[in-house]
């Protein structure tokens, strides 16, 4: 075979390899940064939701409550 012929099979088998590499690590950025915003979004949402829901604990009661959370812990609140 011609040196010239393989040579350039050689570089464009190698230009390829990087293109598709490239195209991977994209691809795998694009949907971290797609993960973290949706996480974003969901946490907010959870704490708007928590600063409006906490302050009404125990509205519409006759009783003054001295402690409305009886139970706080990591995974657990009991109202």
């Amino acid at each position: 075979m011609n040196l010239g012929l393989v040579t350039s099979f050689i570089i464009a088998a190698l230009l390829m390899l990087s293109i598709v590499s490239m195209n991977l690590r994209m691809s795998q950025s694009t949907q971290d940064i797609s993960l973290h915003t949706m996480s974003q979004n969901h946490v907010s949402a959870i704490s708007d939701l928590i600063q409006y829901d906490f302050p009404k604990i125990g509205y519409d009661t006759d009783e003054p409550i001295d402690n409305p959370i009886e139970i706080a812990k990591e995974d657990e609140i009991q109202i």
